[in-house]
């Protein structure tokens, strides 16, 4: 079945197909017990009716659509720049309603819930790379994709660094130097144990 030339599939041969999948789950969750019948309406009437899908091309064009995901993958919950103001316990920033760019005033404590609702649990990624780009072998695969593949030479890998070094890039504050006089602060490195027993407090 046909359709424009703007639209991937047809609308009438996705919604059937929506239809499909969907009631063959419902079936498949009151087959197994998970979903008691009770629950759920007459599906041969279902499947009778036309199903309305919502179908339309994306926006923009692909650029758009890719600009659009990658502010969800490669960047932080907030930027430092959408912080207008701290006063007191409450933080000040702007958010987009639509083309308008508006404030909005939030207590310290809901700020924080909302900005770590955006932090992963432990061991999930934003990415999950598979294939050439699996973790187990990127490297190899890379540096095979590299060679055989005609292009500029790789970008050797930036030194690394800790985030010492990091945070005096950015703030220019050195957190190994004392704040006060400048030298460099004091860390615990290990404890020495004392040469002798202590002397037995007198009587």
């Amino acid at each position: 079945m046909g359709c424009r030339p703007s639209f991937f599939l047809s609308v009438r041969v996705l919604r059937k197909l929506f239809r499909g999948k969907f009631l063959a789950a419902l079936k498949a969750a009151e087959q197994s017990g998970d979903l008691p019948a009770s629950h759920l309406p007459d599906l041969d009437t279902l499947c009778r009716k036309p199903w309305v899908v919502y179908c339309k091309p994306p926006f923009g064009s692909p650029e758009q659509v890719l600009a659009y995901l990658a502010r969800y993958t490669h960047r932080i919950a907030i930027t430092n720049s959408r912080l207008v103001h701290l006063e007191g316990e409450e933080v000040i920033f702007t958010w987009k309603d639509y083309d308008r760019i508006r404030e909005m005033t939030l207590s310290g404590e809901e700020f924080l819930r909302r900005f770590l609702l955006h932090v992963l649990p432990d061991r999930f990624v934003r990415i999950r790379y598979y294939g050439l780009l699996a973790n187990r072998h990127r490297e190899k695969t890379l540096a095979l994709c590299r060679e055989v593949l005609p292009g500029p030479p790789a970008r050797p890998k930036p030194p690394k660094t800790d985030w010492c070094d990091r945070l005096q890039s950015l703030t220019g504050i050195d957190p190994r130097r004392c704040e006060v006089c400048g030298q460099k602060a004091l860390r615990l490195v290990g404890e020495v144990a004392p040469a002798r027993a202590p002397r037995a407090p007198p009587r």
